[in-house]
């Protein structure tokens, strides 16, 4: 579904970003838009195992 898609928003809790889970949503690099609260820590908002960060996608945080 998503490869369909022109833009990828995800709203993600800042408590769940940096999170291990079981459940893979998609991959970073495919998100253009993240939407996050204010408390999220900036070194968490770099993919590591990407070796990129969220600067190719917009980032907005709110509270």
């Amino acid at each position: 579904m998503m490869k369909q898609a022109d833009k990828v928003v995800a709203l993600v809790d800042s408590s769940k970003l940096g999170v291990r889970s079981g459940l893979l949503f998609c991959q970073t690099a495919n998100i253009h838009i993240l939407i996050t609260g204010r408390k999220t820590d900036p070194d968490i908002l770099k993919d590591p195992e990407q070796k990129r960060d969220t600067a190719s996608a917009r980032v907005i945080c709110r509270s």
